[in-house]
């Protein structure tokens, strides 16, 4: 349905009794969308010139903040990183933190947390300070360095250059429903989208256009619908009005003098630049918290291939080994074995507690073939094809690129196109298959499995160990049929289960050398995801038309579909009575001492262990 067109005039009256804009002081549930203009108008929707007095409003006090910033920072860079980041400790950033937004989230990732208080009944709304800025809370903005960096970063680009970062930050809580719907908004502008890629200026920042390429096969979401462009609005105005107040609050002494900020100062040639500090964190740790708070990067292919092209080689090393180490084969059979669910049935205990029991009749065919064999050579061949395709994708992205095609007719080239839909379905593909490899490894390992219900995850013995259902939760979110492509990524989930494994000893546990191992192929996949959603707008379209196709075989495409097959078939083959009763590790079949001094015994049963496994 199309909208009426709408004069200056009427968006001036609009932004005449245009309510105060939201507080820092406020919980910001206050000012849901609709019952702002509910109080400044008769009308009962959300019509054209509200929201163009909505933009325009945002729009100019975004960039009024990033203006002033931009001088305060100019002016008095180096006494606020000082002051932040050598002479106060964690505490008064804290206090001055609170002192600015009262309601500002107290720990990392607050929208995951926010989901899981919902479940277990604790919470009956999400606060939108959780959701919407997950990324500034209290446990990560209270360290030296991210609030520099985040200021820092900032002011080396636009507004515009934020906008899909910022809203990445908060699609957990809007693919969980915790942020109250705009769908009324959207009715009235089905045929727009609001500008806010390459804009510089506060006039042209978020203006309206028509979608005139709706059915067109070029990038139609170069631009940003309505939904998401006023959330991403709503975000950006609270973070510059969040960074300006907390650079007045740490220089308040200067203003208690009585002087200007920005009038009694003059401003430096060149503002100095701050690096981030991550210490002793792990990687995956130092990029978790590195990411909202840095400038966004653009792709970086060779990094992908590199990281690739590392898996590939170990995966084909490890398959070497399973075939000429006894004692190699052996130690990946009890892995496999003690970290598979086939193995273990729940038994309840006469005290009502809950344990894990095996099962006195074990087939070691489907444990064998079925995930440690054929998975050293799924792997091996999956890593392959995912180098193969990067590479394409890296080749079509080192062809001359002409800057006019992809910013002023935001067409994507065919060449590069193809490459992306080809790689994208690898992605989703190894990345769901890893996931739920790691959930079922996890989930009965030694020192978890006793949490582990046997159908769906309602309730833990977590008095002791309150983090363990966290985790649950976690995991079953990742695995649900109900989960968006747009949803908790793995990258997510293992930046949580990092934090969580350093709280709870229970979740220590559970990452056995196995489950790291599974972690660590997770991690790769997941970090070329995120690599690939960098080359924005048009990742986003493609996987927009893959959420859109309900049909599973539609987004694998021909050419998966077709690898799949032939990797299955060739595991297949593998599969025969005969193969199994010769690798069962049974009656010390693979036994083999190398840790012994060599006597004729262990001569010989190191003979005999090479045998049995050559005759595999």
């Amino acid at each position: 349905m199309g909208c009426p067109p709408v004069t200056r005039h009427e968006v001036e009256e609009v932004i005449k009794n245009f309510p105060q804009l939201p507080s820092l002081d406020e919980k910001f549930c206050l000012y849901n969308l609709p019952r702002v203009y509910l109080r400044c108008c008769k009308e009962h929707r959300f019509s054209m010139k509200h929201l163009l007095a909505f933009r325009e409003v945002y729009a100019d006090n975004i960039y009024e903040n990033l203006t002033t910033l931009s001088e305060i920072w100019g002016r008095h860079a180096a006494t606020i990183h000082k002051r932040w980041s050598r002479k106060y400790d964690v505490q008064k950033r804290k206090g001055y933190l609170k002192a600015v937004w009262p309601f500002i989230s107290e720990i990392h990732r607050p929208d995951i947390e926010a989901a899981h208080q919902l479940k277990v009944g604790r919470l009956t709304e999400a606060p939108l300070e959780a959701c919407l800025w997950p990324h500034l809370n209290l446990e990560d903005l209270a360290k030296a360095e991210p609030l520099i960096w985040m200021v820092n970063s900032r002011l080396q680009a636009f507004p515009s250059a934020f906008a899909d970062v910022d809203h990445s930050f908060c699609t957990y809580a809007l693919v969980n429903d915790l942020v109250p719907s705009y769908t009324e908004v959207s009715k009235d502008f089905q045929s727009h989208q609001l500008i806010l890629r390459d804009k510089t200026c506060p006039c042209h920042y978020g203006e309206l256009a028509e979608n005139k390429e709706k059915d067109c096969g070029t990038d139609c979401n170069f631009n940003t619908n309505v939904d998401d462009a006023i959330i991403i609005l709503q975000i950006q105005q609270r973070v510059y009005q969040f960074l300006v107040s907390i650079c007045r609050q740490i220089l308040q002494d200067v203003t208690k003098a009585g002087k200007d900020l920005i009038q009694d100062f003059e401003a430096l040639e060149k503002p100095p630049v701050f690096e981030l500090e991550t210490g002793n964190l792990t990687s995956l740790e130092a990029a978790a918290i590195r990411a909202p708070y840095r400038v966004p990067v653009k792709i970086d292919i060779q990094r992908m291939v590199d990281m690739v092209k590392a898996k590939k080689h170990a995966a084909e090393d490890h398959l070497q080994s399973i075939r000429e180490d006894p004692a190699y084969f052996e130690a990946t059979l009890k892995n496999w074995s003690e970290h598979s669910v086939e193995r273990y049935e729940p038994h309840l205990a006469e005290d009502g507690s809950r344990h894990w029991i095996k099962f006195k009749s074990w087939n070691w065919g489907d444990e064998l073939i079925g995930k440690c064999i054929a998975g050293a050579l799924y792997w091996s061949e999956m890593w392959r094809e995912l180098l193969h395709r990067i590479r394409l994708f890296q080749d079509a992205l080192d062809q001359k690129l002409d800057p006019k095609v992809d910013r002023v007719h935001r067409q994507l080239p065919e060449y590069i196109r193809k490459q992306l839909e080809g790689l994208l379905p690898y992605l989703i593909h190894f990345e769901s298959d890893q996931v739920k490899l790691v959930v079922s490894s996890f989930l009965v390992a030694p020192g978890v499995r006793a949490h582990y219900m046997e159908d769906n995850i309602s309730r833990v013995n977590s008095k002791d160990h309150k983090h363990i259902s966290k985790v649950f939760d976690l995991l079953m979110a990742l695995v649900s049929p109900e989960k968006s492509l747009g949803g908790l990524s793995s990258w997510g989930m293992l930046d949580q289960l990092e934090r969580l494994r350093k709280k709870d000893p229970i979740v220590q546990k559970g990452i056995t050398p196995h489950v790291a191992k599974l972690l660590s192929d997770l991690s790769v996949i997941s970090e070329c995801n995120r690599q690939v959603m960098l080359f924005q707008p048009w990742t986003g379209q493609i996987l927009d038309d893959l959420a859109h196709r309900c049909d599973l075989g539609e987004i694998t495409g021909a050419e998966f579909k077709s690898w799949e097959e032939s990797v299955s078939g060739l595991i297949m083959r593998h599969m025969s009575p005969e193969l199994v009763k010769l690798a069962t590790p049974e009656e010390k079949r693979f036994h083999y001492p190398t840790h012994k001094r060599r006597t004729k015994e262990v001569v010989a049963q190191l003979q005999l262990a090479e045998i049995n496994l050559a005759n595999f």
